[in-house]
């Protein structure tokens, strides 16, 4: 494994190559020579100032972009061309274009293609997934994901030049995570983002309604509030999940019809994280010689899935989406609306 990017999540990256099951950390990237240089005695690996200097000269099996996410198809691409299988950081891409030129030219070079949409692997994630899989609270018609505070931003995810913004920095997790939740289709979306704090140019504040082909309204939202909402609030039929903002500490609790109360405590000061799992479920199939576990694709009508690998992931949320921030429902008056299908973004066509 290699790692192009060594901020904050980069870092992370690097950490998890070097010391997950099955796999080895080769080569680390940065053009910061002082991250370079700490990189070097922490990973005790070759470091490189350039990608394309360390993809040519390191013998890896996988790269991991982890760069800011303008940069993320080039990046991408290039390491398509010098043989390398890719694991890209979420978003994918700037737009569902770019994203699906990554696709096929993964198919292309006969290749992975993997995102890390690594917070399906979040403890509460699983645990919630798991309790609607079971049947406890009944058919789900209404979830709601959230996170909260009052903190300003000022790195270049405060940019829209970077491809930054809160939409592409958590509501990408949000829809993806909420699309885990059940197996219905996305029917219609509601986008409304705000500018509220940050310094930027573009939204610090966003929230994402999608209405399900079945009974199933979805919401996730980011707010920047004193007072929060709930991190979860899911109803069924027979019961009701509700996750308070207590972190880092927290307590999923469980009330279904017949009175009884559950609580699930989760201490996320003594939990792994989720990329930590993501990576070792990524190292388990690929020993196995399977797919990676998140693995995108784009929809076509007339063909269906394209190229037909499992995995449902949000592809790409740029300026393609941010378009749209009123309801997007099909009208004739319209051009064709963004359409949020099951396992992306595309173009729906009228009708």
């Amino acid at each position: 494994m290699v790692v192009c990017g060594l901020g904050r999540i980069g870092w992370h990256h690097a950490d998890c190559c070097g010391n997950t099951k099955g796999l080895s950390l080769v080569g680390v990237c940065d053009t910061n020579k002082d991250v370079l240089q700490k990189a070097k005695v922490s990973f005790k690996v070759p470091v490189f100032t350039s990608s394309e200097e360390m993809l040519s000269q390191v013998n890896g099996d996988m790269v991991v972009v982890a760069t800011p996410s303008h940069l993320h198809a080039e990046m991408v691409m290039q390491a398509f061309k010098q043989g390398y299988h890719v694991m890209v950081e979420k978003p994918m891409a700037r737009n569902a274009a770019e994203a699906k030129k990554m696709i096929m030219a993964a198919n292309q070079a006969k290749k992975y293609l993997t995102v890390n949409q690594s917070m399906r692997y979040q403890p509460d994630t699983l645990f919630i997934k798991k309790t609607i899989e079971s049947g406890l609270i009944g058919e789900v018609f209404q979830i709601y994901k959230g996170g909260h505070g009052f903190e300003e931003r000022t790195d270049w995810q405060i940019w829209k030049k970077f491809n930054g913004g809160a939409v592409a920095n958590w509501g990408v997790h949000f829809v993806d995570t909420l699309l885990q939740m059940t197996t219905a289709k996305p029917k219609y979306i509601f986008a409304k983002f705000n500018q509220i704090l940050d310094k930027g140019d573009t939204e610090d504040c966003f929230k994402i309604v999608i209405k399900f082909d079945n009974r199933l309204v979805a919401e996730g939202e980011m707010l920047k509030a004193m007072y929060g909402k709930p991190l979860w609030h899911v109803c069924g039929t027979k019961g009701t999940i509700l996750v308070d903002n207590t972190l880092p500490v927290i307590g999923i609790k469980i009330k279904t019809k017949d009175g009884k109360e559950r609580i699930k405590r989760i201490d996320f000061r003594k939990d792994k994280g989720n990329t930590i799992p993501h990576y070792e479920d990524l190292a388990k199939k690929l020993m196995k010689g399977e797919k990676p576990p998140i693995s995108p694709f784009y929809y076509k009508k007339d063909r269906g899935e394209v190229p037909g690998i499992s995995g449902r992931i949000l592809s790409g949320y740029g300026e393609d989406a941010r378009k749209f921030q009123t309801p997007v429902f099909p009208h004739k008056s319209r051009k064709p609306p963004l359409y949020l299908c099951s396992k992306g973004f595309s173009q729906r066509e009228e009708g």
